[in-house]
Formats: C-alpha cells, sequence, structure tokens
C-alpha cells in the first residue's frame, strides 16, 4: 500500500473513527520511518545526526483533526543536560507534494539546510513540520496561521515521544512563513498546549495572510505569495469558494501554486496583479476581507513566553510595515518583546542569515534562562 494510501485512511479515520475507537491526541505519531539528512545532492548523509520522518495528529484551522507530516532530526553526540528542542517553522516550500522538508531533505535539495546545520552543530534537536497538506491528503493551507502554529506545536509533542527527547528544553523559531507558524504557535501554546513550557520563539519576517500583505505584494516579485495566500486560505475554509472568482489566468496561477515547488511557482507568478487573476476586488469581499484580519499575527491571545521579533528594513517580500505591525500589537498586549529592525538585506539575504545568525543566539540566551528586557521602544 502506498504511503498516500495509509495517509488517507488515517485522514479518514480521524474524521470518523470507528464506534468505540479513540481519536489520537494531537501530537500522537501515526507512523515514523527512519530516514537521512544531506545538505546538497549526491552527497553522503550528514554524520552524527539521526532522522527520521513521521506523521503525527495535528489540528485545523477551523478546529478539526488532521495529519501533517515532518522530520525529526537528533544529533548524536550526548548533550550537557536536556538537550534543547526546537519546533521550526520553515519558509515557503510550495503547494505540491514532494516539495516538503521531509520529502527533499534527504535528497539534499532543501535550501533552508544551510539555517538548520549550524543549531545541529549546537546539539540542538530539530521538529521540522512540513506544514497541512504537504505530503498529506488536501491542498495546503499557505499561511493561514492557527493550522500552522498547530503543527509547530503538535510536531514538538510528538517529537518529545521519542527516544532522548522525552524531557527536553523548548523553543520555536521561524522565518516568512515559518514566521507565521512561530508567531502563531506563541500566541496558542497557552491555551492548545499548555504542557509544552516554551523558553522563547523567535519570529522572523512574518508573512501572514492578511490583506496587507497582499496590497504590499500585488504586482511585485514577490506577488507569487498573493496567489498562494488565495489558495490557503481557500483549502483551509472552504466556504470561500475562490473558484467563484479566477480569472483565467488567475486558475493558471493556482495550478502552478498547487503542484510547483517555491522556486518555479516564484517565478512563474511573479509580477501579477490581483486584478488580472480574480474578476471582483477579493480583498473588499466581505467573507474574505474577515478570514484575512482573523488570520492577522498579533490579534489573538498574546504569548506568555519572551519573544523575539526581526524584521529587514529593506525586505521587498515582507514589508518592515508587517513587522511593526506585529510588534506593536504584541507590545500593547504587555507581551515580553525583543525587537531587532535590521539593515540586512532583501527577503532571502535576511533569511538565509536569521535563524542561525540572529534567532539562535537569542534563543540560546532563553534556554540558558537568562533574563531579558523588553524593549519595545519604536525603531
Amino acid at each position: 500500500m502506498s504511503g498516500l494510501s495509509v495517509a488517507v485512511l488515517i485522514a479518514t479515520a480521524l474524521v470518523a473513527p470507528a464506534s468505540g475507537a479513540r481519536t489520537p491526541a494531537p501530537g500522537e505519531i501515526l507512523a515514523a520511518t527512519p530516514t537521512e539528512l544531506r545538505l546538497a545532492p549526491l552527497t553522503p548523509p550528514v554524520p552524527g545526526v539521526t532522522a527520521t520522518r513521521i506523521r503525527y495528529r495535528s489540528t485545523s484551522a477551523t478546529g478539526a483533526p488532521n495529519v501533517v507530516s515532518g522530520i525529526v532530526l537528533v544529533p548524536t553526540k550526548p548533550y550537557p543536560g536536556p538537550r534543547p528542542l526546537i519546533g521550526y517553522g520553515v519558509g515557503s516550500h510550495g503547494g505540491a507534494d514532494g516539495c516538503e522538508p521531509s520529502a527533499v531533505l534527504p535528497q539534499g535539495t532543501d535550501f533552508e539546510a544551510v539555517s538548520w546545520a549550524p543549531l545541529l552543530a549546537k546539539g540542538w534537536a530539530l521538529a521540522i513540520t512540513d506544514y497541512e497538506g504537504l505530503g498529506t491528503p488536501g491542498e495546503h493551507t499557505w499561511g493561514v496561521g492557527p493550522a500552522q502554529g498547530n503543527a509547530v506545536l503538535d510536531i514538538l509533542r510528538a517529537a518529545r515521544t521519542l527516544p532522548g527527547l522525552e524531557s527536553s528544553s523548548l523553543a520555536v523559531m521561524g522565518y516568512s512563513q515559518g514566521g507565521v507558524a512561530a508567531a502563531w504557535a506563541a500566541q496558542l501554546q497557552p491555551e492548545y498546549a499548555p504542557e509544552l513550557r516554551l523558553a522563547g520563539v523567535a519570529v522572523g519576517a512574518i508573512t501572514d495572510a492578511t490583506a496587507e500583505l497582499l496590497r504590499a505584494n500585488d504586482g511585485g516579485p514577490a506577488s507569487f505569495l498573493n496567489i498562494a495566500h488565495l489558495s490557503g486560505l481557500d483549502a483551509a475554509y472552504p466556504e470561500l469558494r475562490l473558484d467563484r472568482y479566477l480569472t483565467d489566468k488567475g486558475r493558471a496561477a493556482l495550478k502552478s501554486i498547487r503542484t510547483d515547488c517555491v522556486a518555479v511557482a516564484g517565478v512563474k507568478n511573479a509580477f501579477q496583479r490581483l486584478s488580472s487573476l480574480t474578476t471582483v476586488p477579493i480583498l473588499d469581499q466581505p467573507d474574505w476581507a474577515a478570514r484575512f484580519r482573523a488570520n492577522g499575527a498579533g490579534h489573538g491571545a498574546r504569548p506568555t513566553v519572551p519573544v523575539l521579533v526581526y524584521h529587514s528594513r529593506l525586505d521587498e517580500g515582507s514589508p518592515f510595515a508587517l513587522g511593526k505591525r506585529l510588534r506593536d500589537n504584541w507590545c500593547a498586549q504587555g507581551a515580553d518583546l525583543t525587537w531587532k529592525p535590521l539593515l540586512t538585506g532583501e527577503h532571502g539575504t535576511t533569511g538565509a542569515i536569521g535563524p542561525a545568525v540572529i534567532a539562535a543566539p537569542w534563543l540560546a540566551d532563553r534556554l540558558q534562562g537568562r533574563p531579558i528586557a523588553s524593549n519595545c521602544q519604536e525603531g
């Protein structure tokens, strides 16, 4: 039986369990398979790291049980004390099965591996979610914060049941789409996963599915994110019925977003105008506008753990104003927040250096219990 068939059976069982059957709890591992980590194609597996591809129970944006896949990477060298376990939210990988980290990491073709190698060298374990709809049934809920935040928290729950990680100290980090996942994990944790005692959460260059982001990217080099987020919201909330509003060009763009990995989808769908993709001003449709507002990070419950928000002033894909919006919302709620405005370069450059150079040192201090002073000043 194929892996997809197994996943379909699991998903069906979750939605409609047999009479008297127990529905798996969030974070429960449904399947685990040893795999490998490669940093480049045609290279040997990285030594000193075990890799396990898993499927686990999580929760959708509407509260329904779902199945998500991911990969857990654990250094084999003993760690002095509880090993840090990082719930890692990845950046955009695409919308097609086969683009997800747990599929491409063993092949050595994951562009984000450059960010993970320094973290593994520290002895940290990484729990990397594929998010809903990548490698599992259904469409990818791209940019939908509640689904992504749940997926991160639940892979931490799942990873802690693996040998050697039961007493790990926990943190979360993510950049770009992963920044959405990290931010929502911080907001959802107090109610959704109160048993997970996070030392801190680092959020970089958030790209949540909001009208502000779509307006900022309309017609620009990162406009592929617009159709990606329309696709993600439509997958998470089927009542939106995106198909009602697409032009022929919009349908072609949607097909690309859902069948290509991000490098191809980004090139195909750059410099697109929403007005050429949709038959109506979709940002102004009441049902869509409500979902855009609800998916804005910073509007939910405030994080109860220290948070880092960093963003480059020169970011062309996730405007600096979005980072400031998140900072302002959380600061107004009294969050314990460190704000780092940067001049590191455009979106990709900051993404390449930010997790290891900016987020990891800050998280290391949190994991070691060092105090911080909130700096919610303007910047």
